[in-house]
Order: C-alpha cells, then structure tokens, then sequence
C-alpha cells in the first residue's frame, strides 16, 4: 500500500468517527431538544416553540440513517464523497437548527432565558469543537451554528450583545485552534495505526510466501532425495549387473579357453585314441559358445527392451501351433531328465494377438526353466483356456511343473534380470537369470502379461495372458 492509501484510510476513519457522532448527537437531539423546549416554555410563544422542535426532530430522523450508511461504508473501506457530503450536510443543518434555537433564546429580555440560550450554545460548540475530525467538516459545524447567535447580537446592538458577540467569536477561534491541533495528534495517530496495520499485513503475506517457498522447498528436497535413492539404487543395479554379466560371460570363456589350450597343446597326446577326448572337449567347447551365445541374446534383448526399442508385430496366431512348436525344441532336453511332458490344451482354443517370434521366444523361457528347475522322473504340464481380462478376452497359458519352486518372499524378485529365486539350489543350476525377464517385458508389450503362483506343496505355476485375437 501507499500513500494514497493511507490517505484512503485517515478519509475512512475520520468520516466513521464523525458519522458516528453524527448519529449520537441526532439521537440525543429528540430528548435535548424537548428538554431545551421545556426550559424556555414559561419565556416564549408556544407555537415557535414546539414548530422548533418538530424542524430538530425531523432533522434528526433524517441524520440518523444517512450516518449509518456512512459507517457501513467507512467499516467496508468504500465512503463515498456524497456520503461524506451528506454526513456533513446532516451536521451544519443540524447545527444552523441549534444555533436558531439559541438566537430565539436571546431575544427574549429574560436573564434566566439569556442564560439558558448561552449554557446551551457553549455547550454544544465545546462537543462539536471536541469531536468533529475534519476541518471542513468543523467549519461546517461551527459556522452555521454561530451565525443566528452572532448575527442577532450584532443586529440587536443593545447593551453587551457586541461584546458577547466577540466573545463568542474569540471563543470559537481559540478553541478551534486548540481542536485543530488536538485533531493532527489525533490524524496522526491514526495515521500510524493505519500504517502499522499494513505493516503487520505485509508481513502477514511475506509470512505466507514464506511458508509457501518453505513448503516447496521441502517438496522439492523430498523430491531430490528420491531422486538421488533412485540413482544409488540404480548405480547400485548397474554395479550387480555388471558384476553378474562379468561372472556369467567368464563361465563359458574359461572353458572355452581352457579346452581349447588342451586340443592346441595336445596334452594328450597324439595317437588316435586320444582323438576321442579331443572331441569330446571341442563339443565342451561348442556348447559354452552356445551358452555365451545365448547370453549374449538375452542381454541384447533386455538392453533392447529396457531402452523401448523392442517392436512386435501384433498378428493373428495359432496358439497350439506356437505351442506345439515349443514342445518340440524342448523334448530333447525333457526326454535326457525323464520328464513326461503332459498337454491340456481345448480343441477350440482361439487365436491370440501376438508377435509370432516373441510368443515363441516367451514359450521357450517357460518350458526351458520348467525343464530346467524340475529333477529328474518329474511332470511338466502346459495348459491353456478362455479367461476374462480387463475390457476384453484373454488366453491363459500355464506352465506348471514339480520342480524345486520359488520361495513365497522371491516370486516379485525373479522377474529382475539375473534373479533365479532366491533359492540356493536354484542358483547352483546354470541359466543367465535373464528368460523371466524378458517373457514379462515382451508380453507387456504385447498387452498380455505373465504371473507366478508358487504350488501348495513343491513347483511352480507360470501363467503367461494375451489377448484373443
């Protein structure tokens, strides 16, 4: 706020202050004026009398509601000028009105009456001279008061009327002088009021800034704590992922490298017989390339899904065919354990909408870990049906096995590259703790997805959803 503010706020004040005055004084004027009219009723005409106090009483009921208005509007900090006209307006009339009653007074050659006239004219210029703020506002109260009172004595110019007449006068001058002075302390300290309470204002909204830029600077400090967990956690992964791809790769390498240095070096000798252990150790050989070949893939698929570079191709497919399909690359490895392999698939199983290489690729990482974490002589079920989804139908495939299952507290954690379950006998088996991984990121890109339920007793059910085509 500025200064014309402040002056808003003095012109608000002091018009309250006078309005309320105002209306005190209207208020008192019923009683005062019949009061007046009771003492100088033995003195004077009836008839002036009583048309004296209906004129101050009418003037009254007139004063009483335009004041309240202006103290309303003084509370809301919205006086008007004409409101401020009519308060003052309300005032110097009301002050001619006590001013002719105090002249009709001194016209009557009675000292008792003279001496009413001048107690009353003394008594209402020392409220007036007290109260009334402005100095518009004070002139229009002493003026008009004065003039019936003066004039009369100034016209009359009998006996002591002109000294009484300048009496008055220096009355009104010495006292309103002391009224102004008293009035500026007043202003002033309104004034200081005024700006003290725009001060507590002003820091009431700083305060509330304040609080707010408190308030953001928390969230923004919560924020960037998360933020840096979210990175220690993911240097953190970035580290153990390293570390396990550095263990994974070093597997298939050794052996690599250590049989290839026998066969190089033919530490076996040369002879023919020793031809067999050579190959034998070349088939090694072959296989761990097959494994670092594998791994490779997987990691690339993974570093593919993570950075969503991973495209499908939705399309209609033969779900019993991709099955089927499946089935048929992992019956060797099945046949080696002993496994029996059991089908339970609907002769009206429907079509899915999936990427054909994706859903294959899906269906070797379940069979491959069902075959893989299941002893030998074991059952390995794959089942599928119609199920309800979210909006639309859906397949379920479960694969189901009487393997070495998931601990309760590790089922979320395997679906994280390299997790194996959290089961040290599930770790001793070799695999790249990849295939859960990338079975779920590539079903969630397909719009299916792919659940873990751990079986009452022994093994595990893995149930892979997508929608019917």
């Amino acid at each position: 706020m500025g200064e014309r503010d402040i002056r808003d706020g003095l012109r608000n004040a002091r018009v309250a202050m006078e309005a309320e005055l105002s209306r005190r004084a209207a208020i008192a004027t019923f009683p005062g004026a019949a009061a007046a009219a009771a003492l100088m009723w033995p003195h004077i005409d009836h008839l002036w009398t009583i048309g004296w106090v209906i004129l101050m009483w009418a003037i009254s009921a007139i004063r009483i509601p335009s004041a309240v208005l202006a103290l309303r509007a003084a509370e809301a900090d919205a006086v008007s000028e004409s409101q401020r006209i009519m308060v003052a307006g309300g005032i110097a009339v009301a002050s001619f009105g006590w001013g002719l009653g105090v002249a009709i007074g001194l016209t009557l050659d009675n000292p008792g009456a003279t001496m009413i006239a001048v107690s009353v004219l003394l008594a209402i210029s020392s409220v007036g001279i007290a109260y009334v703020m402005d100095r518009a506002m004070l002139m229009a109260f002493m003026v008009p008061l004065a003039i019936p009172p003066i004039a009369l004595l100034l016209l009359r110019h009998e006996g002591q009327d002109v000294p009484m007449a300048i009496c008055y006068l220096l009355y009104l001058i010495v006292f309103g002088n002391f009224a102004g002075r008293h009035h500026r302390w007043i202003a002033d300290m309104l004034r200081l009021n005024i700006e003290n309470r725009q001060l507590l204002e002003r820091q009431a909204r700083d305060a509330g800034r304040i609080r707010a830029l408190v308030d953001e600077l928390t969230v923004t400090n919560a924020r960037l704590e998360r933020s840096l967990h979210d990175a220690q956690a993911a240097n953190d992964a970035k580290s153990r992922f390293l570390a396990q791809v550095s263990h994974e790769l070093r597997t298939p390498l050794n052996a690599i490298l250590g049989y290839s240095e026998i066969i190089r070096d033919q530490m076996f000798g040369s002879d023919a017989a020793t031809f067999r252990r050579y190959s034998e150790q070349a088939g090694y050989i072959h296989q761990s390339g097959q494994m670092l070949k594998a791994l490779i893939e997987d990691l690339l698929d993974v570093a593919r899904i993570e950075s969503g570079r991973t495209e499908v191709e939705i399309g209609r497919v033969d779900l019993s065919r991709a099955i089927e399909g499946a089935l048929t690359a992992i019956r060797p490895q099945a046949a080696a354990k002993r496994q029996s392999l059991l089908v339970d698939l609907p002769p009206d199983l429907p079509p899915v909408a999936a990427d054909h290489r994706a859903l294959g690729q899906i269906l070797n990482n379940l069979l491959g870990n069902a075959v893989k974490f299941t002893p030998e002589d074991g059952h390995i079920t794959i089942a599928a049906h119609r199920t309800s989804g979210p909006g639309r139908q859906m397949v379920a495939i479960t694969v189901t096995d009487d393997g070495i299952g998931i601990p309760p507290e590790a089922i979320d954690r395997v679906f994280e590259p390299f997790e194996r379950g959290g089961n040290v006998i599930r770790r001793s088996i070799e695999g790249t703790g990849l295939g859960l991984a990338i079975s779920r990121r590539l079903a969630e890109a397909m719009e299916g997805s792919v659940t873990i339920e751990r079986q009452r007793r022994i093994g595990t059910a893995i149930t892979l959803r997508l929608p019917v085509a």
